[in-house]
């Protein structure tokens, strides 16, 4: 059955046993470009009510506080659209309670707008190309004291660096140079009250340069070719660690404490770094560093024939080496699919190959607590190499849950994937629950359960699943009674909010069409925090007049909620009225100071 949502909204009761209270729609059909952004306890995001097929569409500015109707359209008095969503550092920038993004007008063409979260208080601030109505834009914001950095187009395809005070007369730029703008240049990098960016000089020279936000103070930061007797400097890319910057450039590994003098080489020879991030979806910003205990962990090669390692820094010469050499000569190597566990232990992914089999025959999980003696092998997630198709796929999709770490992996069936856990020894890895999934995202967290999505069935139609780490909690959310269809969801990098306790998403139901949806659940306790000497039951079950409540702990609260997840009483002490209730299921919510649970019941008159 096909359902379309218009001007109305829709409501399903969901299964009680899940914990869920309500899985409702709660907008009108609107979609949402990019991501979320929040500005003074709401969130905006660009988004279109007026497309008629998907991809074409106008981009307009709403804003949401995650309750049903509380999506509006913030118009504003020029009736401007948005050239681009809301991607934090990339597409829009923050600053003294003020969204920076690029919109469109048919007077100005693409420029820059700000907004405070109001009609009255979105508005043009300035046009920074007004020889060009169509190309350009704004991108890499970086914030500075009470300033933005950000580079924008002001010729075709050309790039300066310009800051913002928020005003027009504060927004200029600071230096006629030449900025790569590409995927690999990264964002805007802050450090130490300057900001660190790429310049291509005029001999198409990658150069590292620095602002403080005043034109005096924007120059180069450092020569790397002559300084250090490098080749050639290469893209910049830099993590702050310990009040440290570290980047790399060229193919080589630099630290600096933000001075010439201060500025090192770690790896003296220039190689590939790999990015850590590539599985995360929507995750416009490479990721090359992994922390954990004190330490900068990345993959990285000399040769690309010879397959990336793990390495670690601990941010000198001598102390940036290959942790072990997992997968020798060209017979494999380490997949950037990894987490780490407890600020102890890193589990990552390998792939071995046959010599001349570039799609590889085995994949394997290891665990390294960084050095290499307790560098290990964990599990053989590919026992049955003659489907070789299969092994493109190592495990990823990581996640720390409850002292464990879950992921997305081939059983070793070689016929499906699975939802596996492990805690870092070979005999706590192994699979949660053994049915096939065709997971899409890192699951996220949300009320100390994960949700993720999965494609299932000939539609690939996705479908919201829930798990408190074990398979009889791992389901799927679905409204009651509803076998047939399934709601299209969207839980990658920036797709969804945590507003208020309620889990806001974008999702379709039934059709192309996306709304915002909002997802309700109880929480779940922390069993390591929880008090364990808490139990209690309540009586009689089915009730008619007075429900009542024996637990060994005093003083606790009882709410009483509906179906729907809405409070219709609340009360101190041992029993609570139920003779107005009329026939149905209800839920009874118990809390203490250390302790949380709730039981359904029934009246039955």
């Amino acid at each position: 059955m096909r359902i379309t949502f218009f001007w109305f909204f829709s409501f399903f009761s969901l299964n009680v046993s899940a914990q869920v209270l309500k899985f409702e729609q709660i907008s009108e059909p609107v979609y949402v470009d990019y991501s979320f952004q929040e500005l003074n306890g709401n969130y905006l995001f660009g988004g279109s009510k007026k497309y008629t097929v998907p991809g074409n569409f106008p981009l307009q500015l709403f804003e949401t506080d995650g309750t049903k109707g509380g999506t509006i359209l913030l118009n504003n008095t020029l009736g401007g659209e948005m050239k681009t969503g809301f991607l934090e550092g990339v597409t829009s920038g923050k600053l003294n309670g003020e969204i920076y993004y690029n919109g469109f007008d048919s007077v100005h063409g693409t420029a820059l707008w700000k907004t405070e979260g109001t009609h009255s208080g979105t508005m043009f601030l300035k046009d920074l190309n007004p020889s060009d109505k169509v190309r350009g834009g704004c991108f890499y914001f970086a914030a500075l004291q009470d300033k933005l950095i950000f580079s924008c187009s002001d010729s075709f395809n050309t790039y300066g660096v310009f800051t913002t005070d928020g005003t027009s007369d504060g927004t200029f730029k600071l230096k006629d140079i030449h900025l790569k703008h590409s995927s690999e240049s990264s964002n805007f990098l802050t450090y130490k009250s300057r900001v660190y960016f790429m310049v291509v000089n005029e001999n198409f020279e990658t150069e590292i340069w620095v602002t403080d936000g005043t034109v005096r103070g924007t120059d180069k930061f450092i020569d790397l070719e002559s300084s250090f007797g490098i080749e050639k400097a290469g893209s910049f890319t830099g993590y702050v660690f310990e009040d440290e910057l570290y980047f790399i450039s060229g193919g080589y590994l630099f630290k600096t404490n933000g001075t010439s003098i201060g500025t090192t080489m770690l790896l003296d020879s220039p190689g590939q770094f790999i990015d850590l991030a590539e599985e995360e979806l929507n995750s416009f910003l490479p990721r090359y560093f992994l922390p954990m205990n004190g330490k900068l962990y990345f993959l990285y090669h000399k040769d690309h024939r010879l397959g990336a390692e793990l390495w670690v820094t601990d941010g000198s010469k001598d102390g940036t080496k290959m942790v072990k050499d997992i997968t020798p000569g060209e017979a494999g190597r380490v997949q950037p699919n990894m987490a780490v566990l407890n600020d102890s232990k890193i589990i990552f992914s390998t792939s071995e190959f046959e010599e001349g089999n570039t799609q590889g025959t085995g994949l394997g999980l290891w665990v390294t607590d960084g050095t290499e003696q307790g560098t290990c092998f964990l599990k053989d997630l590919d026992n049955q190499p003659a489907y070789p198709r299969f092994s493109s796929q190592p495990a990823k999709f990581f996640i720390e849950y409850k002292g464990e770490l879950y992921f997305y992996a081939l059983h070793n069936s070689q016929t499906k994937y699975c939802l596996w856990k492990s805690d870092g020894t070979p005999q706590g890895t192994k699979v949660v629950m053994d049915s096939s999934m065709n997971i899409q995202n890192t699951p996220i967290i949300y009320n100390n359960r994960m949700y993720w999505v999965d494609h299932i069935g000939p539609s690939s139609k996705g479908v919201l699943w829930q798990s408190e780490g074990d398979s009889a909690s791992t389901m799927v959310i679905k409204p009651m009674g509803d076998t047939n269809s399934s709601v299209d969801i969207n839980l990658n990098v920036g797709q969804y909010l945590n507003v208020n306790n309620t889990l806001v998403l974008r999702a379709s139901y039934g059709d192309w069409q996306q709304e915002l949806w909002a997802l309700t659940t109880t929480p779940l306790v922390d069993k390591s925090t929880a008090n364990d000497n808490f139990e209690f039951t309540i009586y009689p079950n089915p009730a008619s007049t007075i429900l009542k409540v024996k637990s060994n702990e005093q003083n606790i609260e009882m709410r009483l909620l509906d179906i729907q997840g809405r409070e219709l009483q609340r009360k101190i002490g041992d029993e609570i009225d139920v003779s107005t209730l009329a026939n149905g299921t209800f839920i009874l919510q118990v809390k203490t100071s250390n302790d949380i649970s709730s039981r359904t019941f029934q009246i039955n008159r």
